[in-house]
């Protein structure tokens, strides 16, 4: 029989964690893992807010679970929010395969029976193609719940597949691969050096990826990956994750220094570009592009078969995108007491969530203008 339960004390999940973790590889979702969410739990939480996650049990064995916090709005209404949301993306609740209605049903009649139960229910990130926000809309008690689609994103993907990397290799065209063959070449003749960081140099290796992403983005007005806590949190993440082979961080080192970086985070055959950074004196080596083919090679020459590239199509990542995904974010409102209220409330923040999305697809220089601005008005 299945069973949910709310879960406000962090040792009770990390107490999960394998089983937790065998349902975000199963999955293939990354971000998904316990060592990422309660190591950003631990270092990036918002003040404020308190765990608030759901473990559906079959007898003792751990089936479903949804990861989740509560913060309050100004109007004191409980909304529950995915763990690093707003931090990474391609996140959804877990459940082992062909169980997710049942889950879900554990789910929401778990958190509509638990004290406080949530005005709204933000589910952010998600895969187009998941129909966990339907079920838990339409699994709840009483009167069910609306869901609003607040809108969607382009994610685009790598697909290797199970050929390796010689054959998707030569799926790209001939010119890219000669071109990436003489900027690997320019790179050894400029004392350049490509390398996977080995798990026990992680600690220097997130180190030299967070100070280079931060030298990429704060010019450009900033971003939440830019929060001091980021490093102590991929290093928390990173230590649990390397020895495993499920974090990698690939750089380029020239004279003992780090000259670029790029990290990745992988569950089962899926692996996730999380971000990185170069210095501008080596931009006309294609540092970023280098390493992440360099990351797909070797992923999918270790058993990946897809790598996703981060939110956004932008045009570096052309070369190396089979297919697009699309994300949708969506807010699910329990036809409850505090419903009224917080329809009224949701009209501002879509509006918000509507301008983002549209400021999105201005051109790169306009949305760096755009934040430098955002970031001295704070």
């Amino acid at each position: 029989m299945l069973t949910g339960r709310v879960v406000t004390d962090a040792a009770e999940l990390e107490d999960a964690a394998a089983a937790w973790d065998a349902l975000a590889v199963a999955a293939g979702r990354p971000y998904c893992a316990p060592a990422w969410m309660l190591a950003w739990w631990r270092h990036l939480a918002p003040p404020g807010a308190r765990l608030h996650a759901v473990l559906v049990r079959d007898d003792e064995s751990l089936v479903g679970l949804l990861p989740t916090y509560l913060q309050s709005t100004a109007a004191r209404l409980p909304v529950l929010r995915l763990l690093t949301g707003g931090f990474t993306a391609r996140l959804q609740p877990l459940a082992a395969p062909g169980r997710e209605a049942d889950a879900a049903r554990c789910v929401a009649a778990a958190l509509a029976e638990h004290s406080p139960a949530p005005a709204a229910v933000v589910l952010e990130a998600l895969p187009a193609d998941s129909r966990w926000p339907e079920a838990l809309a339409a699994a709840w008690p009483g009167r069910g719940a609306w869901l609003h689609e607040d809108f969607t994103m382009d994610l685009p993907l790598a697909v290797p597949g199970a050929g390796g990397a010689d054959a998707w290799m030569r799926a790209r065209s001939k010119n890219y691969r000669k071109e990436s063959g003489r900027v690997r070449r320019r790179i050894g003749d400029a004392g350049g050096v490509i390398r996977r960081a080995d798990p026990e140099e992680i600690e220097p290796a997130i180190e030299a990826a967070v100070r280079l992403y931060r030298a990429r983005w704060d010019p450009r007005g900033g971003s939440e990956r830019t929060n001091p806590q980021v490093a102590r949190m991929l290093l928390d993440a990173g230590s649990a994750l390397a020895a495993a082979g499920r974090f990698d961080v690939w750089l380029l080192d020239a004279d003992g220094t780090a000259m670029a970086a790029e990290v990745f985070v992988r569950a089962g055959a899926e692996s996730s570009a999380w971000g990185g950074g170069f210095v501008p004196a080596w931009a006309g080596f294609a540092p970023s592009t280098t390493l992440m083919l360099e990351a797909i090679r070797h992923g999918a020459d270790t058993g990946v078969e897809r790598v996703d590239l981060g939110e956004g199509e932008q045009p570096y990542k052309r070369r190396f995108t089979d297919e697009v995904q699309q994300l949708r974010w969506t807010t699910l409102l329990p036809r409850g007491r505090h419903y009224p209220l917080a329809r009224v409330q949701e009209v501002p923040r879509h509006a918000r969530r509507w301008a983002r999305e549209r400021a999105r697809r201005l051109p790169p220089d306009v949305q760096n203008r755009l934040k430098a601005l955002r970031r001295r008005v704070r």
